[in-house]
């Protein structure tokens, strides 16, 4: 047997036989999830239709109002944080009985259509778990609602409901992340309780769980998944190189890639995602990050996320200690931009506002395989850009922090 043969059959033995970590990874991971077993976790309009049921005041939960109303508040407030006037407000709403509220699917090909006559407000959610939507079909939309209210007074609301809070294409819109849509219904969940019938509970309990292991980053998990690398690293770039997961498999190419290149600082890893900053900037970034358990330096940075289909390239400013100096660095930023390439429609909050996304599609090769070394290509020329765009940051933001 070859010696290279030996080392890595050693390799997998050390990483299946002596590797708590990832009995640990297994144990939570392992759980019966419903929606995994019948394989509709990343169905938009298995999404779209549980959605409307859990809205629906008359539907079989047995919980009338209770989740369109949370949900209808948080819906202006992500309209307000992104700019969109609105006179209603969650007291307008709390205060509302919205027993009558219409819930629709598919009414003029729109995902989920919410009519409410008091308070009067429409609510469209497009429902996008996978590539870009086209214009023309928001645009249509939007006429759509705008005919079929016939100059009546109820307030339109837009929403682009992706897993990431993608920048819908057309400003009617408004970005709404899975993430937060688990927030709000985890939220309204605990609060419910003791009234939540056993069935709802498990099924909610079931959806909730399926949202965070498929479009969210789990802290735990992640930093699980970043000691096992660390200690099996052999064995697992052996299982990439064999069997690869597609978006895996490009994080770990792009990792090297980066690290090659020499100009990049990764200091955080996940299967699917990197998180780095350029090795330039490490000498002025000032260490007041308010985040737990991170390095403090790192309240500022570049992140690369992949799954099978898609990568997302980002530029986030997240919790800094002097709220006051952050804020100015974001508005300093983001003024003119022409000047840097930046913009944000986020509400400035003391937690992560991104202010630059690009998005990569992952092609095929002639064997059907990823190209990674194609996105891997358009990675690094986005990245050049990027820094020459950004090239006056560093002096921008010292500036900010030196208190000048």
């Amino acid at each position: 047997m070859e010696p290279s043969t030996t080392h890595d059959i050693e390799a997998l033995e050390r990483f299946v036989a002596d590797n708590d970590d990832l009995f640990e990874l297994e144990a939570q991971l392992g759980g019966f999830n419903i929606f995994d077993a019948l394989r509709i976790s990343r169905a938009e309009i298995r999404h779209s239709n549980f959605l409307a049921w859990l809205l629906n005041p008359s539907e079989s939960h047995g919980q009338g109002d209770l989740f369109l109303k949370a949900f209808l508040i948080d819906v202006v407030r992500a309209a307000r944080e992104n700019g969109i006037q609105s006179t209603l407000n969650a007291i307008d709403i709390d205060a509302a009985d919205l027993h009558g509220t219409r819930i629709l699917r598919e009414w003029k090909h729109i995902d989920v259509l919410i009519e409410s006559d008091n308070p009067p407000m429409v609510v469209a959610i497009e429902n996008k778990m996978h590539g870009r939507e086209r214009s023309e079909k928001l645009r249509r939309y939007v006429s759509a609602i705008a005919e079929g209210l016939k100059g009546e007074s109820n307030t339109p609301y837009y929403i682009f409901l992706s897993p990431e809070g993608d920048e819908p294409p057309e400003d009617d819109w408004f970005p709404y992340s899975y993430d937060r849509l688990h927030g709000l219904l985890d939220r309204t969940r605990r609060k419910a309780r003791g009234s939540l019938g056993t069935d709802v509970e498990i099924v909610l309990t079931h959806y909730l769980a399926s949202i965070r292991s498929q479009f969210m980053e789990d802290t735990d998990i992640a930093a699980l998944c970043q000691r096992i690398y660390s200690n099996h690293k052999p064995a697992i770039d052996l299982l990439f190189k064999h069997v690869r997961s597609p978006g895996a498999g490009i994080v770990s190419d792009l990792e090297t890639a980066l690290s090659d290149s020499g100009m990049w600082h990764i200091y955080n890893r996940s299967p699917r995602r990197l998180d780095f900053v350029p090795k330039s900037w490490l000498g002025w970034i000032p260490a007041t990050c308010t985040r737990p358990n991170r390095d403090r330096r790192f309240w500022i940075r570049l992140w690369f996320r992949a799954n099978d289909r898609r990568g997302t390239l980002a530029f986030e400013i997240g919790p800094n200690e002097d709220s006051r100096l952050r804020r100015r660095l974001i508005e300093r930023l983001t003024q003119n931009r022409a000047e840097f390439g930046l913009a944000s429609r986020e509400k400035i909050t003391d937690t992560w506002t991104r202010l630059w996304t690009k998005r990569f599609e992952i092609g095929e090769t002639e064997e059907g395989e990823p190209d990674t070394a194609s996105l891997i290509k358009a990675v690094h020329s986005t990245l050049a850009e990027f820094m020459r765009r950004t090239e006056n940051l560093p002096h921008v933001a010292g500036h900010i922090f030196a208190g000048n």
